[in-house]
């Protein structure tokens, strides 16, 4: 495959949606896993682990287990990365620890929020602001070696940071924030679907289709926001709306006693979470999640309560810790609305 620019890149990737095969290619793992998660949630109201799971004392366990020497977190000012950074600042020496930030025209005021937090915590704090040309060079890199390109268009940045860290932090161990979202139950998809579960009131296959195309996102939100639940669940996991797709998600809603959202988010992981957010790591196979853990996902699963108080708080053991721990900080997060992400 021939080189392509950033700017047609990120044209081309906007509106990805996945065929009735990719769904299909999982449906096996899908299953297997709905399948575990009904004999959990019967079982008991804990976890397949045999105890009570808290993230504070999961995180600070595997903290222990994976920092080195030298360490890195790649940070963009949000929630999750932030609560590593606290976590990790009661665990190691600061200069043990540097934090690199990819800055963007959109992501100004959390940089600026992060550079305070570190600056109290005596962590040094690096901030870069790569241009198109160096992003076009990790973009070809992955093209290259996969003979496509990314599904994901945080794949040229991520790669980019990891080599800054590599190069010249020499860091042992890079860490970053990512799957919190989808495996705490806390995804934008997620909130949509708390909204408007109980309307089902559109169900047309062919007017379906041609909306998930639409440009305008408020008037696809609006109509889906009215769509059967096999529906939403398609286009929550940006999935084609075909009549073969929807006879799919049907049988699995149907033949499992497990909360309809639970069906979404497994799909979510299986399909969206494996195809498009996996690739940013394709070229950077070094840099670790604490949150990319089953232990993690199956808690959440069967104690959604613990992690989110209604649609206004989601992440609740994480801002709860950082409102309990460190409350000097928790006014940084003003600026990206701490209460309600």
């Amino acid at each position: 495959m021939s080189q392509i620019k950033f700017t047609q890149f990120l044209l081309e990737k906007k509106e990805l949606l996945f065929d009735f095969e990719t769904l299909n290619q999982e449906i096996d793992k899908i299953t297997q896993i709905i399948d575990i998660l009904e004999l959990a949630s019967k079982a008991s109201k804990e976890t397949l682990y045999g105890t009570n799971f808290d993230i504070n004392t999961y995180l600070r366990d595997w903290l222990h287990a994976n920092v080195k020497q030298t360490n890195c977190i790649l940070a963009g000012g949000g929630v999750d990365s932030t609560y590593i950074l606290l976590q990790l600042s009661k665990i190691i020496d600061s200069n043990k620890l540097k934090v690199l930030t990819g800055k963007t025209k959109n992501n100004s005021p959390e940089v600026k929020s992060l550079s305070s937090i570190c600056t109290n915590l005596g962590v040094i704090h690096h901030v870069i602001e790569p241009s198109i040309k160096e992003l076009e060079v990790h973009l070809n890199r992955f093209i290259k070696q996969n003979d496509r390109t990314p599904n994901d268009i945080a794949q040229p940045i991520i790669d980019l940071l990891k080599d800054y860290a590599l190069y010249n932090f020499k860091t042992e161990c890079i860490i970053d924030g990512q799957y919190a979202d989808t495996n705490m139950y806390c995804n934008p998809q997620n909130k949509f679907w708390i909204l408007f579960k109980f309307f089902s009131i559109l169900p047309s296959i062919s007017i379906a289709a041609k909306i998930q195309t639409l440009k305008n996102k408020y008037l696809r939100h609006i109509y889906f926001a009215l769509s059967s639940k096999s529906i939403k669940i398609l286009y929550l996991c940006n999935i084609k709306i075909n009549r073969k797709s929807i006879k799919l998600i049907n049988s699995l809603l149907s033949r499992s006693s497990l909360d309809s959202e639970i069906i979404m988010q497994i799909i979510f992981k299986n399909v969206l979470l494996k195809n498009r957010e996996s690739d940013k790591y394709k070229c950077s196979p070094r840099v670790l999640s604490p949150f990319d853990s089953d232990e993690l996902f199956v808690d959440a699963t069967l104690n959604r309560q613990k992690y989110r108080k209604g649609i206004f708080c989601f992440k609740y053991p994480i801002k709860n810790y950082i409102s309990r721990e460190f409350p000097e900080f928790r006014n940084q997060f003003k600026s990206r609305s701490f209460e309600s992400n």
